[in-house]
């Protein structure tokens, strides 16, 4: 699993999601994004999309969970450019894991779980007032 945190001016943050980072490196997405969020008071909210490139006959799959938060509520509201332009920065958050096949089922992906232990650490680095 890879990790980033990405931090600066909300606009170019908000807009600049994996459908078009991961497209323009060469993937094509497979099927829709879709958004969840972790049970609890303050589960954070996710969007999880997949994609797959072609390299020299080769297929590799890899699907996104990613995230923003501006206060340590990590979000994905419809419109993440206006929700977060009132705050000097913005965090957002990829989670970019590998498939083991093409068409593993998003109920036995690992990274919700982990998504769950992460994002308390996270936060208390990020936002260590709150």
């Amino acid at each position: 699993m890879t990790i980033l945190v990405v931090c600066g001016r909300p606009g170019p943050v908000a807009v600049h999601s994996p459908e078009v980072c991961y497209a323009g490196a060469g993937f094509e997405q497979v099927g829709g994004t879709a958004t969840a969020s972790l049970p609890g008071k303050d589960g954070p909210s996710y969007r999880v999309c997949n994609f797959r490139k072609q390299q020299a006959g080769v297929a590799s799959h890899l699907r996104v969970f990613y995230s923003w938060s501006a206060t340590g509520a990590w979000e994905t509201p419809a419109n993440p450019r206006l929700s977060f332009a009132r705050y000097p920065a913005l965090y957002k958050l990829y989670l970019v894991r590998q498939l083991p096949t093409a068409d593993e089922a998003l109920n036995e992906d690992p990274t919700p779980e982990f998504l769950r232990v992460l994002v308390p650490e996270l936060n208390q680095c990020l936002f260590p007032a709150s």
